[in-house]
Order: structure tokens, then sequence, then C-alpha cells
């Protein structure tokens, strides 16, 4: 189990840390783990917002979900997410990051 929490931590990291763009990614693990997720992005005044989402599943086939909306302004970047592990509780992320 923890394995697969920090594969899916891993994962949602690379996810998150992605240049905002729109479009789709699929990427396997060296254990065989799969992670599927899809963007969609807009640019409004002095701000650039992205949505994103994704599943992945271990090697074992147990399932973890993630969305969540990105926003960077000239200010800085800001996260708030959710994650559902494969026993279907959820928990929030949030970052933020200051220029």
């Amino acid at each position: 189990m923890k394995t697969f929490l920090l594969a899916a931590a891993a994962t949602l990291s690379l996810a998150v840390a992605l240049p905002a763009a729109a479009g789709s990614l699929t990427a396997t693990g060296p254990n065989g783990g799969t992670y599927m997720g899809s963007r969609t992005c807009s640019n409004a005044d002095s701000a650039r917002t992205c949505y994103g989402n994704g599943t992945y599943t271990g090697p074992a086939g147990r399932t973890s979900t993630r969305s969540g909306t990105s926003v960077l302004t000239q200010d800085g970047w800001n996260y708030n997410g959710t994650v559902t592990r494969p026993s279907g509780r959820s928990f929030q992320t949030t970052v933020t990051r200051k220029r």
C-alpha cells in the first residue's frame, strides 16, 4: 500500500509540475503502474487557468484519481485539487508558490 501511495504521489507531482498546456498524458512506471490524465487551459486577463484530472492504476490494479485547478499569475502559482485513494477516501491538496 505504501508503494502504491508513494507512486501515486510521485505521479501526481509530475502531472502538476508539467507546463500549462491542453492535452493528455499517458505514462507507465517502472513497476507497471500507469497514469492517464488530461487538462485544458484558458487565458483570461493576466492569469492562465488549467483544469486537469487523471487516474493512476498501480501494478496490482488498484486505482487512485486526482482532479484540480492551477492558476498562474504574475504574482505566483496556485494549485487546488482532490485526490481519491483506492479505498474511496479523498483528501484536498493546496499548493501556493509566490514569485
